[in-house]
């Protein structure tokens, strides 16, 4: 968690808001209690967290077409650029661990081994 914290500390997120950014970007439009519900996060805490992604500018709330008393979730431009330097940090973690591993092969064994414990 350290090693993944210092990879996204270059765009200040939290998995958490990377989650719902990443989420709100793969689907514009969605309800607020839809992307909630798909992170598995409390309607309290999401209201909170979406309160501090919209005080930076990096999302918006907009009246969903249907239902008036929802709200559809939209990345603000700054909120893509966002994304975008955070999907690179992503890589670069991923490239770091992958290394850490010893390669393709070793992180193939590995998830191999995981799965055979959670299932």
């Amino acid at each position: 968690m350290q090693r993944f914290l210092h990879h996204f500390s270059v765009v200040s997120l939290r998995p958490t808001e990377y989650s719902v950014l990443a989420l709100i970007a793969e689907n514009p439009g969605r309800k607020q209690s839809e992307i909630a519900a798909a992170l598995g996060i409390q309607r309290a805490n999401f209201v909170s967290l979406m309160n501090d992604l919209e005080g930076r500018c990096l999302t918006e709330r907009r009246s969903a077409p249907n239902d008036r008393r929802s709200h559809a979730l939209y990345l603000t431009v700054s909120g893509e650029n966002l994304l975008n330097h955070a999907r690179r940090a992503e890589a670069d973690f991923e490239a770091d661990c992958l290394e850490r591993l010893g390669g393709a092969r070793a992180r193939d064994q590995f998830l191999a081994l995981l799965s055979r414990l959670f299932s």
